[in-house]
């Protein structure tokens, strides 16, 4: 699982990469709840790419939870 900055129109975000298709990217957003699926080509907004450690993953999952995920979204 890869953890980006993700510069958006409104804003930049963090975002933990969770899965990656042939077309669609499921990301998800710090401070959000649920998975977002966006397109493949927003990869070139994406700008401090690294692996993410279990650590920071934890934090996410626990972030989601907190405000009302029924499970795990990244594993």
């Amino acid at each position: 699982m890869k953890l980006v900055k993700h510069h958006t129109k409104e804003r930049q975000r963090m975002a933990l990469v969770v899965k990656e298709g042939r077309k669609w990217l499921h990301v998800l957003y710090n401070g959000n709840t649920r998975l977002k699926r966006i397109p493949i080509s927003e990869r070139r907004h994406f700008r401090m790419e690294r692996e993410a450690t279990a650590r920071e993953i934890a934090s996410f999952n626990r972030f989601a939870r907190a405000r009302g995920a029924k499970r795990r979204l990244a594993r």
